[in-house]
């Protein structure tokens, strides 16, 4: 084999192991970006069927919880808002829409839009939220870190 055959192939090789490095690499980024994912909507099924357990399972011990102006710890979370956020999510009926997942190294985090309606305490209600979740990656699992909702009574056109 000639010098310029063997530079040729081993061009060859190291253009196949970069191409074989991001394959990889996209593979496991759409594999974290679906475990994100399926941890979000696992929180949401949670509440969706009244499951504390499940929800609480699905947020780190120190976890953010921020709606309404107000922050509350995990603890807070559960012993005070949790019970509600199953009432109305179990009482309006609606869709949640992911808008965007990103992913740096063990942290990532979840955007969607939400639209709510149905009678709640009451009210009839027509609502449009935004949500955004914080994830970690701990011992090769995600859960969620922090969480920010808002809504707003929808606009009529």
């Amino acid at each position: 084999m000639s010098a310029r055959t063997t530079l040729l192939t081993l061009a060859s090789l190291v253009a196949t192991a970069a191409a074989t490095r991001d394959a990889v690499a996209q593979t496991a980024a759409l594999t974290d970006s679906v475990a994100v994912v399926r941890t979000v909507d696992a929180f949401h099924d949670g509440l969706a069927a009244g499951d504390t357990t499940a929800v609480l399972r699905k947020l780190v011990p120190e976890a953010l919880i921020l709606e309404g102006g107000e922050i509350e710890t995990r603890a807070e979370y559960a012993a005070h808002h949790l019970a509600s956020d199953i009432a109305a999510t179990q009482a309006l009926k609606g869709g949640r829409t992911v808008r965007r997942v990103s992913i740096t190294g063990a942290a990532a985090w979840v955007v969607s839009g939400s639209t709510m309606r149905g009678t709640f305490r009451g009210r009839e209600r027509d609502l449009e939220g935004a949500e955004l979740m914080v994830l970690e990656r701990r011992d090769g699992v995600w859960r969620i870190a922090s969480i920010h909702w808002s809504s707003h009574q929808r606009r009529k056109p």
